[in-house]
């Protein structure tokens, strides 16, 4: 994460932390996730410590709006549905990403459990 990441993530926390339930409850929190219902052929990484971010051991991933996000953001937005600007790199900040990695530690599990050799 670069500085402007943290200083955009606290203006963001700042603006926000005097909301209370009613203010949330307007909120809609939305994403998408892979699930893989085989087992995934992932590379593992063997790092040293603190090389968890390095550049050798991370690939760049590419952000965009297109496709079925795209279609869904401009449907929200044609009804009338304000979107809520969120910080770049804080998906810890969405309490959907939570459910996301627990629902995806349960579909491993399961994945694994049932593989036959």
């Amino acid at each position: 994460m670069t500085a402007l990441h943290c200083q955009a993530r606290l203006r963001w926390c700042r603006q926000h932390v005097h909301w209370n339930l009613n203010m949330w409850s307007n909120v809609m929190f939305s994403d998408e996730s892979r699930f893989c219902l085989q087992l995934d052929r992932r590379v593992k990484v063997w790092r040293r410590c603190r090389e968890r971010y390095a550049d050798c051991c991370t690939d760049r991933v590419t952000s965009f709006g297109g496709g079925r996000a795209g279609f869904i953001r401009d449907y929200l937005q044609n009804l009338g549905m304000q979107r809520m600007e969120w910080p770049a790199s804080s998906p810890d900040l969405n309490p959907i990403e939570h459910v996301w990695d627990q629902f995806g530690r349960a579909v491993r599990a399961r994945v694994t459990n049932n593989h036959v050799g």
